[in-house]
């Protein structure tokens, strides 16, 4: 009985994984598509919903997982309101590849920060939210990035859905460092 339980599973995970497929819309980023890419598809869509903020969190992201499913959108147009795949802007690429891994950050760049414990600057780490002011340097947050990688001398990498589309960038880019408004930490947070 157990050996049929868990055919009839397969089976229809297969049926899942094949709907997946036939429903997936294929970017430029998505061509080297994975067997256990669509097993994580299929495991975020039926799976069973992982929650942040004092609930069940599996904390079976990390961040180096989370960063190279970051690194599937380089080059994805920008498009402001867009929550993926084939398009973004900044909150949404970030609530887009936190999603991926089970955590639900809110819309907006400015209430990301929330979902978060707060991180100095010389505390960041990969994986972390990184806030910066709008065009507009107004003192309110306006643009969100993951942080890639962290130097020894503080300054950071980070990625994001720029108006350029998903790039990687400096902390020490003019432009960035002008703006930075503060970091938040996501993965392994208290909530």
């Amino acid at each position: 009985m157990k050996k049929l339980i868990a055919i009839i599973t397969i089976l229809l995970a297969g049926v899942a994984v094949n709907n997946t497929i036939n429903s997936r819309q294929l970017n430029q980023a998505d061509e080297n598509v994975t067997f256990e890419d669509l097993f994580n598809d299929f495991n975020s869509l039926y799976g069973g919903e992982k929650q942040q903020n004092g609930q069940s969190v599996e904390a079976d992201a990390n961040a180096a997982d989370l960063l190279a499913y970051a690194d599937r959108f380089l080059g994805t147009k920008y498009l402001l309101g867009a929550n993926g795949p084939n398009r973004f802007d900044c909150s949404g690429f970030t609530s887009y590849v936190f999603r991926h891994f089970g955590y639900n950050l809110a819309r907006r760049a400015s209430h990301q920060i929330f979902n978060g414990d707060k991180v100095s600057k010389n505390e960041v780490r990969p994986g972390d939210l990184v806030f910066f002011n709008g065009r507009a340097i107004n003192g309110r947050i306006g643009h969100v990035g993951i942080i890639y990688d962290v130097k020894d001398n503080g300054t950071f990498t980070f990625i994001h859905a720029s108006i350029k589309g998903v790039r990687h960038n400096n902390s020490t880019d003019d432009y960035y460092a002008r703006r930075y408004m503060g970091a938040c930490r996501i993965l392994g947070s208290e909530g």
